[in-house]
């Protein structure tokens, strides 16, 4: 395994792309985006120290659809993928523990497109900002307006908009890229129902993974 560092903005791999590595997130965040034509994009998965970045290679194509955008910088290891191959090979666990992984990627994409139609900017803003404080532990995000709207995929006056909202009720405090969170439970109160939904299946897969193999 390999220690890398990233940036926010950072792309790990593009559309069409055929692997070289698979990428273990352990500071930074990863999102997972879909391009549109008219330039724009959306997250259909995000990805911290729970995941891995990659798995189209574990897929007979080993060819990426949409991109893999460092949303938040820090630290990642990566491996090769010929060696995360031979392991998916020769490991029942960590193929079992994948094949986890995968099944809840597909229920975020999922619930995730069901948010970006049904619910408001502000709560998808809430739902980002507590899966970003589960991911790392801290109430202290280095997050810009633009980050945001980008991972949403929506305006960015959207976003300040409701961050300012957020901000008049005591939930969070901004200033230029970064967010504290004063109130997490303010944010789950106005946050939709996605990101319970979510989090108590990633809970249930996680705790399948770690159960002993038979």
């Amino acid at each position: 395994m390999e220690r890398i560092e990233r940036r926010s903005g950072d792309i790990l791999f593009y559309p069409g792309d055929s692997l070289s590595h698979i990428y273990f997130p352990v500071t930074a965040v990863v999102s997972l985006m879909l391009d549109l034509q008219d330039g724009s994009s959306v997250e259909f998965g995000m990805v911290g120290p729970e995941g891995l970045v990659g798995f189209f290679l574990f897929l007979k194509t080993q060819i990426t659809y949409g991109s893999a955008v460092v949303q938040y910088p820090g630290v990642l290891y990566r491996v090769s993928a010929d060696v995360a191959l031979s392991q998916f090979e020769q490991s029942p666990s960590f193929r079992r523990a994948l094949m986890n992984y995968m099944q809840f990627l597909v229920v975020e994409a999922a619930q995730n497109s069901s948010c970006y139609r049904h619910h408001s900017i502000e709560q998808q803003l809430c739902r980002s900002l507590l899966s970003y404080m589960d991911s790392q532990g801290s109430a202290q995000l280095s997050l810009t307006h633009e980050a945001l709207a980008r991972t949403l995929g929506v305006r960015r006056e959207g976003i300040t908009l409701a961050a300012r909202r957020l901000q008049e009720l005591g939930f969070i405090q901004y200033a230029r890229g970064h967010i504290e969170i004063l109130s997490a439970l303010g944010l789950q109160s106005h946050s939709c129902e996605c990101y319970h939904a979510l989090k108590e299946m990633r809970t249930r897969i996680f705790r399948r993974v770690s159960e002993p193999f038979a």
